[in-house]
């Protein structure tokens, strides 16, 4: 099956299978490649232009031909739908030397000193034997409050203002601005003409009244900030379907809002323009829309706090909830923060959410978040206004890009590097490591401080990789129209890829963190205490990964503690490790003057990079995914969820400015108990007390996850929690299937400890 094909299966699931509720447009093939041969088109008519304004005349005339898609039962105008991007950037660098991992991107480094592009094939080695993982772009949240009371029109006007001011030199970025707010005053004002045309010919007066609604709406939007509830949304929906036409990215996320569509909500049920069951069908509207894009790690952030302190909650919070319950589809993904203040009514409606299994909402404490931000250099003020990016990432909305997937470093991949000579026990590649020696350990003090040296030379490595990348980045792939909509690009006339906004800060997160304490726990114990086996007896089963020595696997699996069941001889490694990485980190800074953070979550990461991992002293099989995010590995957690917690609250969350994952897998009837549910919420009040930074759950059985994966085409609607996402269980590839079942259960003998 051919990709375009791939993505209109996806997308006809998501309309006929999932939503049923009405049918969409489906979209053509034709559509499906025409982003990408109207960019090609525009690079070949402007060659001589620069790249960002390329990038904006590319955007407008893709704006100006693209299908306008209406129907007569729609209640807003706007769509989404998947774009081919391949060899979208390929066509465009002249010298590609060296092509960007694991995404699209390509770079053109015939300016690159010969010492960074040795270094660079270095990272690019690491990258492809699983030791890194890397996507620069994309996740962000924009000024989406900000676009509701400036328009399109505020926007172009400033743009044109610093236009005309001589100071600057350089008037590409604004230009580029210029252009794009035409075009999309141009493309909104399509729709405009194609709503009034379609309400002229449908013979229901219902349909007739929606359609010249939405046409009026979007003839005032195209040009004036929004003036009810109805022309909000409305707006609000193509600023940001606009923004994924853009870029290659995903997890381009809406921030709070239940904050900045209230006002608007509840001047209109004032003075009787609205009422809120109609405002509950816009917003079920919205929410089938964010379902035409596949994996698009769209994330809505819902409660909270305001800048004083006080609760942030409202009714929106419980319509954005209600219509999640309603349609129970993977997106958006709904992040709930919650605080000493959060109403009890709300956080009962987030749990009652949880408990119907679909892997929603995720919560998130600001205790824990505010202080990691503002750790990061973010002002109180800010912080205070977090949102969630596409997983678990807090951002400040419109202020901060962060590359929050800027690179993964695969901790587990670093140990099997060690125990087997500096070679992938997958491809036989050899990689190049801080020491030589890497083998005759004395002690385990002596393991694991090299152990330390190669992670602090792999964070290394992949930061000057990431700096010299990202130095390139903005030359070759900058986003006009999303930095457009952040807030002090325009001001300092720079894209926001090039540090234009307040907050430029870069990412790095870890993978494989319980294996690699686990791993570490067995080495310690089974081979320098209880000399049980020799490092060497180790590494050579290892690298014929446990072939007719079950014996020992499951030794190493059951004699030797393991994180997640509140033993400190394990813990201590995940405490040490995780200071280490942090601290390690802070200490640089990016081309953009900013700092760089780090995360502790893995998206699918935890599954394609156990892919490229070989056996390890844990008991894992080779190939075998690895740890989600901050999770114990699977079935691993033995003791219940308190032990689970007291385990990951032995480092401060505090250090994780980019947020991470902790993910519980309860049985369904344990949530139904009363009993049992009122402990789930106590558990969760205790993490976030305690100091706990997020939390996300799976509420399913593991007999119903064996069923759906020997026969998917009964199991189309089933949802689960991946890892800071959810997504159709049979959608998933094999890998993570297994992860996802071989989580541990919570039962109720577990949970009553």
């Amino acid at each position: 099956m051919s990709l375009a094909a791939r993505e209109k299966a996806n997308f006809l699931q998501y309309t006929d299978i999932q939503m049923n509720k009405r049918k969409m447009e489906n979209f053509s093939e034709k559509t499906y490649f025409q982003r990408r041969d109207i960019y090609s088109m525009i690079w070949k008519e402007k060659k001589n232009d620069p790249v960002i304004l390329k990038k904006a005349k590319a955007l407008v005339e893709f704006l100006e031909k693209k299908e306008i898609i209406l129907k007569e039962n729609d209640l807003l105008a706007g769509y989404q739908q998947p774009y081919n991007f391949s060899e979208l950037y390929e066509k465009f660098s002249k010298n590609p030397l060296l092509i960007s991992f694991n995404s699209n991107l390509t770079y053109d480094l015939s300016r690159i000193d010969k010492k960074s592009r040795i270094l660079l094939e270095e990272f690019k080695k690491a990258v492809k034997v699983g030791v890194f993982v890397s996507w620069i772009g994309g996740h962000v949240i924009p000024d989406y409050e900000g676009m509701l009371g400036k328009g399109f029109v505020g926007i172009r006007r400033k743009a044109e203002n610093n236009l005309a001011n001589v100071k600057y030199i350089d008037k590409d970025f604004l230009s580029s601005v210029v252009i794009i707010c035409e075009g999309v005053e141009n493309y909104i004002k399509r729709y405009a003409k194609k709503a009034s045309l379609l309400a002229g010919k449908v013979k229901s007066k219902r349909y007739e009244y929606n359609l010249k609604r939405i046409a009026e709406a979007c003839e005032w939007v195209s040009i004036n900030p929004p003036r009810t509830f109805f022309e909000a949304l409305q707006l609000f929906w193509f600023i940001h379907e606009i923004l994924t036409a853009e870029q290659e990215s995903g997890s381009l996320s809406l921030g709070r809002f239940d904050q900045y569509i209230y006002p608007y909500y509840i001047y209109d049920l004032r003075d009787g323009r609205t009422t809120r069951e109609e405002a509950g069908r816009l917003i079920e509207e919205i929410w089938v829309k964010f379902n035409g894009l596949s994996r698009g790690f769209q994330n809505i952030t819902l409660g909270g706090q305001k800048i004083n302190g006080s609760d942030a909650t409202n009714d929106i919070s419980y319509i954005c909830l209600e219509v999640t319950r309603k349609l129970q589809m993977p997106q958006p993904a709904v992040s709930v923060r919650y605080h000493s203040k959060t109403p009890e009514k709300f956080f009962n409606l987030a749990c009652e959410t949880i408990k119907m299994g679909f892997g929603l909402p995720a919560l998130f404490n600001d205790g824990a978040i505010i202080p990691a931000k503002e750790r990061m250099g973010i002002i109180r003020e800010d912080a205070t206004n977090y949102g969630i990016v596409g997983c678990v990432e807090p951002a400040i909305p419109g202020k901060e890009f962060s590359q929050a997937e800027a690179l993964r470093i695969n901790w587990a991949k670093v140990l099997e590097l060690i125990l087997n000579d500096g070679k992938c026990a997958i491809t036989g590649e050899k990689i190049k490591m801080k020491n030589e020696k890497l083998c005759g350990f004395n002690s385990f003090d002596d393991f694991y401080k090299v152990y330390k040296d190669e992670l602090k030379y792999f964070v290394n490595l992949g930061i000057k990789a990431l700096n010299i990348l990202d130095k390139n980045f903005s030359r070759f792939f900058p986003y006009p129209y999303l930095s457009a909509i952040m807030s002090g690009c325009i001001k300092n006339n720079r894209d926001v890829t090039g540090g234009g906004t307040v907050y430029n800060l870069t990412s790095i997160n870890g993978c494989g963190i319980a294996n690699t304490a686990d791993s570490l726990a067995s080495i310690k114990k089974l081979v320098y205490e209880e000399k049980r086996i020799t490092l060497r007896e180790l590494k050579d089963n290892l690298r014929n990964n446990f072939y007719k020595n079950e014996r020992l696997r499951q030794m190493l699996i059951n004699r030797s503690p393991k994180y997640g069941n509140d033993d400190d001889y394990v813990d201590i490694f995940l405490k040490d490790l995780v200071k280490l990485f942090c601290n390690k980190i802070n200490r640089y800074y990016n081309p953009r003057d900013g700092n760089y953070q780090c995360g502790l979550y893995t998206v699918d990461s935890h599954a394609t990079l156990g892919k490229l991992t070989g056996a390890l002293p844990d008991g894992r099989f080779s190939g075998m995914a690895l740890a989600n995010g901050l999770s114990p590995s699977q079935g691993m957690d033995r003791l219940g969820p308190t032990a689970v917690i007291n385990s990951i609250l032995k480092f401060n969350h505090k250090l994780l400015g980019n947020g991470m994952v902790l993910d519980l897998k309860f049985l369904p009837q344990i949530l139904a108990d009363k009993n049992g549910f009122e402990k789930f919420k106590i558990l969760i009040k205790t993490y976030f007390e305690l100091g706990g930074m997020e939390l996300q759950f799976n509420v399913i059985n593991k007999e119903t996850l064996i069923k759906a994966q020997k026969s998917p085409n009964d199991y189309q609607n089933l949802i689960v929690r991946v890892s800071g996402f959810s997504n159709y269980f049979t959608s998933l590839d094999k890998v993570l299937q297994d992860e996802i079942i071989n989580r541990t259960e919570i039962g109720t003998e577990q949970y009553l400890k």
